[in-house]
């Protein structure tokens, strides 16, 4: 809750009721971060609303459910009310309760608190780097991998994981000097191929890749992702041939990603992001004996745990940027 009331605040900091009035994208990002704000105080236990009387639980699921069940009827002056005087106060009270910063890692010291668009995952650079699209694609993983941890549901698709990247990004756009329409899906910078994602001019890329545990399946009929072997883009395999890179190598789908970045990197995109989530710890096991190429045996894979929500169960994650 302290975090969504944190970012919520953010969001509106600067504007004015007449922003809210005339732009959308506020008024959906503030209307979903208190909603999930409300989910979240729905979810407390009783006995843990007596002990902290200060906090207006009610009034908060209130408000959660007023603005999930009148869509059509949002009172844009109770929204702001609520983002300048109501989410201050909660964030003070929330304060008192909230000792230490959430999105601990396994086995490693808490990410440093600076700004709450400060945070940058394990694995991603010095923030000076890339300037502000690569701060910007750091922070909404950070944000990503703290939305993961308090998550009470399961991701079974890797769309399911981009969504709400796409989602951060624009949330975080103004923060980081860009626009939400600044945030491109599928864009293509080289060859025939796509990228997740493209930050403004081609100020930074992102590829996200998923290995979900899918567990309503047995084991044995678990699928494994990313397992054909296919050739580089030949536009690829050209702009690293003086890599080492064998045009008719056949590499895995995660391995030819990487390649892409690297490609990226050679055109003069400053910020190559790739980002996966192992929830079945295969490829934590097998990424790296796996790797067909030159170019892909070269990088450092360092996975880094982190524990996830509905189950409170380790998993693992790489981000790397190139």
């Amino acid at each position: 809750m302290l975090d969504y009331a944190r970012e919520a605040v953010a969001l509106a900091a600067g504007k004015t009721h007449l922003d809210l009035a005339r732009e959308r994208l506020l008024q959906l990002g503030l209307v979903r971060l208190i909603e999930v704000i409300g989910e979240a105080a729905a979810r407390v236990s009783e006995a843990c609303r007596q002990e902290r009387p200060g906090i207006p639980w009610a009034q908060i699921v209130g408000t959660r459910n007023r603005l999930i069940h009148g869509y059509d009827f949002v009172d844009y002056d109770i929204l702001w009310q609520t983002v300048q005087e109501d989410l201050p106060a909660l964030i003070t009270e929330l304060e008192k309760i909230t000792p230490a910063p959430a999105g601990h890692l396994v086995g490693g010291e808490p990410p440093s608190v600076r700004e709450p668009d400060a945070e940058y995952p394990p694995g991603s650079r010095s923030p000076s780097v890339a300037g502000g699209a690569g701060d910007l694609v750091r922070a909404a993983i950070a944000a990503w991998l703290d939305r993961y941890q308090r998550s009470e549901r399961y991701y079974e698709y890797e769309r399911e994981i981009t969504a709400e990247l796409e989602e951060l990004l624009r949330l975080k756009s103004a923060a980081h000097g860009f626009r939400p329409e600044d945030i491109g899906r599928e864009g293509r910078l080289v060859g025939r191929t796509f990228a997740d994602f493209v930050v403004g001019q081609r100020q930074a890329s992102l590829e996200v890749k998923f290995e979900p545990d899918y567990p309503r399946m047995k084991p044995t009929r678990k699928p494994v992702t990313n397992v054909v072997l296919k050739s580089p883009d030949p536009e690829i395999a050209r702009i690293l041939t003086a890599d080492g890179l064998d045009p008719n190598v056949r590499a895995y789908e995660i391995e030819l990603d990487l390649l892409k970045l690297l490609a990226h990197r050679h055109l003069g995109v400053p910020a190559n992001f790739f980002f996966c989530l192992d929830e079945d710890g295969r490829l934590v096991r097998n990424l790296s004996a796996n790797m067909k190429t030159q170019p892909g045996q070269h990088l450092t894979l360092e996975w880094h745990s982190v524990v996830r929500g509905i189950d409170r169960r380790a998993v693992h994650y790489l981000l790397i940027e190139l």
